[in-house]
């Protein structure tokens, strides 16, 4: 028996900033890929921004991306590549627990992208979580007064992609 949709998720990817330049001659060709991630680290309902050509290292996308979330997902992942003939660069990698959005309407937050263990840059991004059933399962989800809510997943990370916890602003 298939699975319904517990929420959708309205991922806008609204810019970045700051992000590493790997072009020798000219500028980065930007794009992203969002995927949702289940909780044994597959992924699942991967997607594709448009290329902000020549954008260098601040590009801007304003792409929503349309996400159908099942019990089983738990985090967002976005990795940023730079465009290229051959081979595409990895530009870095922002992650997003979903129990960080699963209480939020909508909001706009900066994360860090993450790219050889280092930040090097920010994503801007915009969310609104509509739920439509239970919550995502729990991930060890800690708060603290006046803080962010921080979650962390531990399951085995895609190779070449460096773990990373995502925390969402205050509310």
């Amino acid at each position: 028996m298939a699975q319904s949709p517990i929420a959708t998720l309205n991922l806008t990817l609204i810019n970045a900033q700051g992000l590493k330049d790997t072009e020798l001659f000219g500028r980065s060709d930007p794009y992203c890929t969002v995927e949702l991630l289940s909780l044994n680290g597959q992924p699942q309902q991967k997607m594709r921004t448009k290329t902000a050509k020549n954008a260098g290292t601040s590009p801007v996308w304003n792409q929503v991306c349309k996400l159908q979330i099942m019990q089983h997902h738990v985090e967002v992942l976005i990795n940023i590549y730079d465009e290229n003939f051959t081979s595409d660069d990895f530009l870095g990698t922002v992650r997003i627990p979903l129990t960080s959005l699963h209480n939020a309407k909508s909001r706009t937050f900066t994360l860090p992208v993450i790219r050889k263990g280092k930040q090097k840059g920010t994503l801007t991004v915009s969310a609104t979580y509509s739920a439509g059933g239970e919550r995502p399962p729990s991930l060890a989800v800690q708060q603290h007064a006046q803080a962010p809510v921080a979650a962390t997943v531990s399951y085995p990370r895609p190779q070449g992609v460096p773990p990373t916890t995502a925390s969402a602003p205050p509310q």
